[in-house]
Formats: C-alpha cells, sequence, structure tokens
C-alpha cells in the first residue's frame, strides 16, 4: 500500500511540474509546421528559402523544445539546408548539437543522399570518438590524482598567478610529484621547475607537462629525491620566453624534507608516475598493468572539468622583479602617444636634373642630358593630428663649376658663395604630407613607417654641365615649382618623436622664359626628424 502511494505521489508531482519544462503545445504546432515545410523546400532543391524558414522558425525553438521530436528534426534540417549549401562546418556543428540531445538520431529517410549519409556518419563517428577521448581523458587525470595523491582541481581560476603549496615532506630515493597551477590571464606556454637533484645549490631546469587546463605536474624519481632536503622553485614563462609568474626563487626556495623511509612505512605511495607526451594507447595501459613493478604509465592529458586546490606560496625571484620592471618601460602604442603638434625636418643629399638648352655662363649649346647637384634641406610645418601634416621646405644646393670660368664675377651679385668654384640655389615649397602608422620592429621600441606628399612653391636650381672640354659650367632653371615626394622613417621611440629618414623628391619647375623649364628634378635625402 505505501509502495502504491508513492507511485501515485510521482506521478502526480510530475504531471505538475513538467508543463513547466516541456515545449509549449504552440511552439510544438509552429516547429512542425516549419519541418514540413523545410522539407518541402529540401526535397524542391531551393536550399535557400530552406534556409531562411530553418531562420524563422527560431523564435519558437526554445531550450525546452531543442529536445522536442519537431525541434529535433529542425536542428537536423538545419544541418542538411547547411551542408547543401555547401557550408560545411556550418553543418557539422548543426549536426553535434543533434547528437549531444539524442546520440542515436536517424538521418532523414526523404533527404539522405549517399553524401549526405557518408557525411553524417562521420560527424557521429568523429562525436563518439570525441566522447570517448574525453572519457579516457577523465580517468588518467583520476588515474595520476590517485597515484600522485593530488586533490581534485577546481574549477574556478586560481587567485595569483602561479598558485602551488610544497608538500611537508617526502621520503629519500622515492618518487615525489610536484604540481601546480596558473592564472589564465598571464597566459603561460610554460612551467619549469629548478630542483637542486644534487643538494650542492645547482638548480637544474626540468619541464611541468600540462595536465589539465591550468594545472602542470613534474614526477621526481627516486634519484632525484636522494638528498635530505629537496630544494626548488618554480617559474612561468610566456610565448616570447620571458618569466611572467614565479613561486619561490634562487635564493629562497622551497625546501621538502626527505626521510630516510622505514621499510614498513607505507605511508608514502611508491608508484612510480611517467608523464608522457605520445597519445592514448590501450596496449601500453594494458602492458603498464601487467608490469610487476606496478608501473602506472600517465599520460599528459588536458581537460576541463576539474582543477586542483592548493595553499597559495607567492614568491618573486629576481628574474620575475626585473621582467616587471622592463614591462613598465614597455612600448607605448602609438595611438595612445602624446598628440603630436610641431613637425621638424633636416637633411643632405643629392639631386640629379633632366637638363637642356644652353649652360648658364657660357651659353654653350647643351645635349638633353643629366646634370648633378648637392642639396642641404629644412621643413618645419604644423601636424593636424598623427597622420598628416602641413609643411614649409627650404631648400639650398650648389653646384660644383670650374674656378677659372670666364664671367664668373657676374654671379657675385645675386649668388650666396661657399667658394668662387661653386654657384647656388634656394627654393622655398609647401607641402602636405601624409604618414603611415608605425608597424613596430620586434620586441624594441622601435618602429617605421612610410610617407609621402605633394607641395607647390617657387624658387631656382642649378646643375653642374660640361661646357666644353675646359670648362664644368652649370645649367640654370627657376619659376613655379610642383613637387611629390615618398620615403620611410625609422622611428627611434614609440612616438616617432625622433626618427631618421630617407625621401625621394620629384620636383619640376615651369618658367616664362624659353629654355628656363626644368621638366624633372630628383632628390636624394637623407635625414632625421622631430615629431612633437
Amino acid at each position: 500500500m505505501k509502495r502504491t502511494l508513492q507511485i501515485m505521489l510521482v506521478i502526480a508531482l510530475t504531471g505538475i511540474i513538467n508543463p513547466a519544462f516541456s515545449c509549449p503545445k504552440k511552439n510544438k504546432q509552429k516547429l512542425r509546421e516549419f519541418k514540413m515545410k523545410v522539407i518541402e523546400k529540401l526535397e524542391g532543391y531551393e536550399f535557400l528559402e530552406a534556409s531562411k524558414l530553418v531562420e524563422d522558425s527560431k523564435k519558437f525553438l526554445t531550450d525546452t523544445c531543442r529536445a522536442d521530436e519537431h525541434g529535433l528534426t529542425l536542428l537536423q534540417l538545419k544541418g542538411i539546408t547547411e551542408f547543401s549549401l555547401k557550408k560545411f562546418n556550418d553543418a557539422r556543428n548543426s549536426f553535434i548539437e543533434v547528437f549531444k540531445l539524442k546520440i542515436d538520431m536517424p538521418l532523414n529517410d526523404r533527404l539522405a543522399t549517399p553524401r549526405l549519409k557518408a557525411f553524417y556518419s562521420g560527424v557521429l563517428s568523429q562525436y563518439k570518438l570525441t566522447l570517448k577521448k574525453k572519457a579516457e581523458t577523465k580517468a588518467k587525470i583520476k588515474a595520476l590524482e590517485d597515484a600522485a595523491g593530488m586533490p581534485e582541481e577546481p574549477k574556478e581560476n586560481p587567485a595569483v598567478p602561479l598558485e602551488h603549496s610544497p608538500r611537508e615532506k617526502g621520503f629519500r630515493g622515492r618518487p615525489l610529484t610536484v604540481f601546480c597551477r596558473v592564472k589564465d590571464e598571464i597566459k603561460a606556454t610554460q612551467v619549469l621547475a629548478f630542483v637542486d637533484t644534487a643538494g650542492k645549490g645547482a638548480f637544474k631546469p626540468l619541464e611541468m607537462k600540462k595536465v589539465g587546463i591550468r594545472r602542470y605536474v613534474l614526477s621526481l624519481t627516486g634519484k632525484q629525491t636522494s638528498t635530505p632536503v629537496l630544494r626548488y622553485y618554480l617559474m612561468a614563462f610566456n610565448a616570447a620566453k620571458k618569466p611572467v609568474a614565479a613561486s619561490g626563487n634562487s635564493a629562497t626556495p622551497h625546501a621538502v624534507p626527505l626521510a630516510i623511509p622505514d621499510e614498513k612505512d607505507s605511508s608514502e605511495n611508491t608508484t612510480k608516475v611517467v608523464i608522457k607526451d605520445t597519445p592514448i594507447d590501450d596496449k601500453k595501459d594494458d602492458k603498464a598493468k601487467k608490469d610487476p613493478k606496478d608501473k602506472k604509465i600517465i599520460e599528459q592529458v588536458e581537460d576541463d572539468d576539474k582543477l586542483e586546490r592548493a595553499k597559495v606560496i607567492v614568491d618573486e625571484p629576481d628574474e620575475i622583479k626585473k621582467a616587471k620592471k622592463a614591462m613598465n618601460d614597455k612600448y607605448v602604442e602609438f595611438s595612445k602617444t602624446p598628440l603630436p603638434v610641431i613637425y621638424v625636418g633636416i637633411g643632405f643629399g643629392i639631386s640629379i636634373g633632366l637638363v637642356s638648352g644652353e649652360s648658364e655662363a657660357l651659353h654653350s649649346p647643351l645635349d638633353t642630358g643629366f646634370g648633378m647637384a648637392m642639396t642641404t634641406q629644412a621643413e618645419i610645418g604644423y601636424m593636424m593630428d598623427r597622420l598628416n601634416a602641413f609643411t614649409v621646405l627650404f631648400q639650398m644646393g650648389w653646384a660644383s663649376t670650374s674656378t677659372d670660368l670666364p664671367g664668373i664675377e657676374q654671379y657675385s651679385t645675386n649668388d650666396f658663395l661657399f667658394t668662387s668654384g661653386y654657384r647656388n640655389d634656394m627654393r622655398f615649397i609647401l607641402r602636405y604630407k601624409r604618414f603611415s602608422m608605425p608597424e613596430r620592429l620586434g620586441s624594441t621600441k622601435m618602429s617605421w613607417r612610410y610617407f609621402w606628399g605633394i607641395g607647390m612653391g617657387g624658387g631656382n636650381m642649378r646643375h653642374q654641365v660640361p661646357a666644353g672640354p675646359e670648362y664644368n659650367d652649370t645649367h640654370f632653371s627657376s619659376g613655379l615649382m610642383l613637387n611629390g615626394h615618398g620615403g620611410a622613417m625609422l622611428c627611434l621611440t614609440s612616438s616617432c618623436s625622433f626618427n631618421l629618414q630617407f625621401e625621394v623628391d620629384y620636383t619640376a619647375s615651369f618658367s616664362m622664359e624659353d629654355g628656363n623649364s626644368m621638366p624633372m628634378h630628383l632628390d636624394f635625402i637623407l635625414g632625421a626628424g622631430m615629431i612633437f
């Protein structure tokens, strides 16, 4: 009688509770209608229309309806639609969602083509293999925890960068396991244990293996625990091989007393734990079980379910302190540097000009060719923002001439002369400059960027030209000048406030006087600049 009453109570409670957790009748009806429409479109090879219907059905496919007959079918139809549209990754994910709800969900016979059947079967096989590996992984972790005396891992992230609790004691000449957890935010890719295996103060780095998401484990052999006191410290490194966290240091390492074991003392686990990087192999596991020396081979495993809990000991070696200091002086992103206002640049280089007509002093006829000159320049301007500037360029050039050139005295009144053997020129150009975003050079504070611009101005230009077998004369050009320029700069600071530059200028002059125009003048300039 009592048993009957219990059954009736369960049935009554089920009838009361289930409606709140079941798919609403209206949703079921709508999902059934969408299911029939999607199947009809798929049979007619109208895949885009079927995809739109699947998308529209999502508002009725609530969490309580996903496991319903019509909800499951629609999830499967979603995968079939994606497969038909050749979205194979999306289709694979959709089918996996179906298998999570019902692993033996059959494929719709009306739509099952040979290619679809093969794909569906392949995804199911991969999903089952994933489940099997996950179960094996959990078993391996459990075996490791039992063999090494480790607690289960907690799910939460550790509160400190590197969480470690040293053992209170151990036994000399017997295996000993060291384990720790690292915090997600430090992005550690490697954890090393620096162990003094000989007891002489010489710490040898030993790599710890990852077992789980945040836990790292090192199994020391009996030979490595043959000292009265085991001393060690732990350090975590990021992908750039820089230390990011530590527990203990070389000056104050962790110290675990190792007593001489009593033969009758079985309080210490003597099972040898070997952590390998090889994949799971059932044959190796069977061999390990039959090993008379009782050696359990625990392979490296990763799992997202269980993490260990341990006491927290925080210590920083000198290496970590140096690394933190370096991080304080780290490269500042260009976008976070002070907004510049002034641009200043200076440079020196050579010039080449396409000359024709006649020479300046002797009026000797010149065939079209190239003349040479030297150039210095200074540029100052206003930075509109980090990437745009308006500047004024002043250039002074000089071209070599023969000192005994006839008529040289006529230039002394209109030229600034460095020596009697040079003719000089000056020009001013108003320019617009556009800079690119700096590209950082490795892990240094230096970067590089390119720039380009256009400009317009006026002045004159001279180039050295031969004027017969005995004399070097000059070719003269003046008038309105159009300028285009481009180059690259090496930024010595993160804000590019100090930089080295290489620049190529193109300038053409247009004059009202016959023979006084020049179609091309090129400057190749090396210089330095400041942006502040």
